[in-house]
């Protein structure tokens, strides 16, 4: 896991709404050349919190269980992360995979995905993203990606990191009542620090308000 520093600083990504999340869906589903593609790079990065290097770099082998299926586990290796492609890196003790649990739409997009690519582009070491000329996409590639869709929607101070915010955000918010704590949103981001995570989570003026009527 690792301290991050992005091209984008924290506080330059803002997070997304939910309503935001449906027009971004919606756009892409009706507007874009390649939608099903395109709507599963965004949900990796709402509904997974993938930076943008790692949803350019994921493999189908990440997102397959041990029989070769699609499963409902996402394996993150730290060949693919900011902190575990980093030299520094090799200085620390070896960092372990992130697992994160698939997201039910975004598993239901997986498949559509899985099943318009064909068995030959779908093997466990292949991309499961590609560009439409058929290369393979980088951190900067991705990243325009997100840039441009969002300027294109004039969500402001949005970028390729805004996902990932919305997810830590709503990880946050929701995972007390999961029975779980903010230990297990920081292992789902792969921050080394839990300030970090903090970092991350956008305030609510809604739930303070709320949190005050049951002191």
């Amino acid at each position: 896991m690792t301290d991050e520093k992005e091209s984008n600083p924290v506080g330059q990504a803002k997070a997304l709404s939910d309503t935001q999340q449906i027009i971004v869906v919606r756009y892409l589903k009706e507007q874009s050349k390649h939608p099903i593609r395109n709507v599963c790079m965004f949900l990796f990065t709402v509904k997974a919190g993938l930076r943008a290097i790692e949803v350019a770099l994921l493999e189908w082998g990440m997102v397959y269980d041990l029989d070769g299926n699609i499963g409902k586990k996402l394996t993150i290796p730290p060949r693919i992360t900011k902190g575990g492609r980093s030299k520094k890196n090799k200085k620390r003790s070896a960092p372990k995979p992130r697992i994160i649990p698939i997201h039910r739409d975004l598993l239901e997009w997986l498949h559509i995905h899985h099943k318009a690519m064909g068995v030959n582009y779908t093997m466990p070491n292949q991309r499961i993203f590609i560009s439409q000329q058929g290369y393979k996409f980088d951190r900067k590639k991705m990243s325009g990606f997100f840039w441009r869709l969002y300027n294109k929607l004039g969500f402001y101070k949005c970028s390729s990191h805004s996902g990932r915010r919305t997810f830590i955000t709503n990880a946050a918010r929701q995972i007390s009542r999961a029975g779980g704590s903010l230990l297990d949103v920081q292992r789902m981001a792969g921050h080394r620090s839990l300030g970090t995570t903090q970092l991350y989570i956008e305030e609510s003026e809604e739930a303070k308000e709320k949190v005050i009527d049951l002191i």
